[in-house]
């Protein structure tokens, strides 16, 4: 009977032990059932706003130009707000590091666009005929700008060190400078972003694109088949992904600058330059010009000073290459595209793991904040400007640069520094008449 008894015994432990472990496995089964549940959930919420996103900006180039410019500032303004919330505690913490220290910023950085952008959006409004941007008023500060600029930089100057405190000086100074900083180099990138639209929304759609394009990939082929770290501050970012994102990258780098080189794909919109937003509708933006030389395919010639390669070429008889001017550069983009523009997204993921945050701002749900989305993006831009003025313009750099800025004055001034360069060049002894003949009968044989 004692024996019967210890044999109940054991069984039962034995019952009560096979309880225990199917509860466990259970409560695991429902835990890894509930992350799987999860990762579907936000999949689906970042692919829902991944297609939001498309469809705002295919509506924001759909309408052209002048909307561009304003998706391309706003999205700076956003990227501006998002770097300077980081470290910085809420706005109701307190008087000084709380509503005022985010004001005083907040006017740093609309002095800095008021600087850069307001006098030709002023401008713009005035040959428009807007009523309001005839008024005496307005006409001063369009001529007087830069000083205005000045006044209202040193006004927050002053509003900043009158509101100094004992205890927050690290936190303000922190925020001082990184208002400082970030508003420098978001409005660098965004005004030559604008200057790149205004060459042609290709030099701006390209160059965003090929982006698009290397982070997807690097994605993709870093999570099918990545087993190399690349760098410490982004473990997740592989060699494998690094080099799928650039071969991906230089793909489609070809393959749109061969259609865009198509003559039976007319596109001016993206290969239309429009200077002036004098004749757009609001936010609507059309544009007509002839196909560009740059998008004309063309015999590639061998340069003077290599005979010896002509002549291996002429005893050869190889074929001659026709590729337009485009499909070149575009290489170029790629190539900048997939091993620099990269390093942009490093370097935001070491600010972000600085201040402790895995995103910018939760502003898009399942991709984080604008900066989280544009970090390469701006990088990319300031390269694509710089670029095509050193390649890519006929124009020498320093005179596409002045030449972008005379566009950006209003007709009366833009008349002014023509008399002044007629006046100086005829100090100088050159014929001044014989020069503007040649330049308007060029202008015309262009338009032609």
């Amino acid at each position: 009977g004692e024996g019967m008894a210890e044999v109940e015994k054991a069984s039962a432990a034995v019952r009560r032990r096979a309880d225990g472990a199917n509860g466990a496995n259970s409560a695991g089964d429902d835990a890894v059932r509930a992350k799987r549940e999860k990762k579907k959930a936000d999949h689906a919420t970042r692919m829902l706003y991944t297609w939001l996103m498309v469809a705002v900006l295919l509506t924001v180039l759909y309408c052209g130009h002048v909307a561009i410019c304003v998706f391309v500032f706003l999205c700076g303004a956003a990227i501006f707000n998002e770097v300077l919330g980081l470290g910085t505690p809420p706005r109701d913490a307190a008087g000084t590091t709380g509503v005022h220290l985010h004001m005083i910023n907040w006017g740093f950085f609309l002095t800095a666009a008021y600087l850069t952008y307001g006098k030709s959006v002023l401008a713009h409004f005035s040959e428009q005929g807007v009523r309001v941007a005839q008024l005496r008023a307005v006409q001063l500060l369009m001529r007087h700008h830069s000083f205005v600029a000045f006044c209202l930089y040193t006004a927050f100057f002053l509003a900043f060190v009158l509101t100094l405190r004992p205890g927050a000086y690290r936190l303000q100074f922190g925020a001082f400078a990184r208002a400082h900083i970030t508003g420098l180099l978001v409005l660098l990138a965004t005004s030559m972003t604008v200057l790149n639209i205004k060459n042609g929304l290709v030099w701006f759609l390209l160059p965003a694109t090929l982006v698009i394009i290397n982070d997807s990939f690097a994605y993709l082929v870093g999570r099918r088949f990545g087993k190399t770290p690349l760098v410490a501050l982004s473990p997740n970012k592989t060699v494998e992904g690094f080099l799928g994102g650039a071969f991906a990258t230089l793909v489609v780098a070809s393959a749109a600058a061969f259609l865009l080189s198509r003559p039976s794909l007319p596109l001016p919109m993206l290969y239309c330059p429009k200077r002036s937003f004098s004749d757009c509708a609001a936010l609507l933006c059309r544009v007509q010009c002839a196909r560009p030389p740059l998008f004309t395919p063309a015999r590639l010639s061998i340069p003077p000073g290599h005979e010896l390669v002509q002549r291996v070429s002429d005893t050869l008889s190889l074929p001659t290459l026709k590729l337009a001017p485009i499909q070149l550069h575009a290489l170029a983009l790629a190539l900048f595209a997939s091993v620099i523009a990269p390093f942009g997204g490093f370097f935001a993921s070491g600010l972000k793991r600085a201040f402790g945050v895995k995103d910018f701002a939760d502003l898009i749900p399942g991709h984080g904040g604008v900066t989280d989305r544009m970090d390469c993006q701006l990088l990319m831009a300031v390269f694509t400007y710089v670029y095509s003025i050193n390649f890519v313009a006929a124009h020498a750099p320093d005179v596409e640069m002045l030449s972008a800025l005379a566009m950006e004055l209003a007709r009366s001034e833009q008349l002014e520094l023509l008399g002044e360069l007629a006046a100086a060049l005829a100090a100088r002894g050159v014929d001044v008449s014989a020069v503007v003949a040649g330049a308007i009968g060029d202008a015309l044989a262009n338009a032609r």
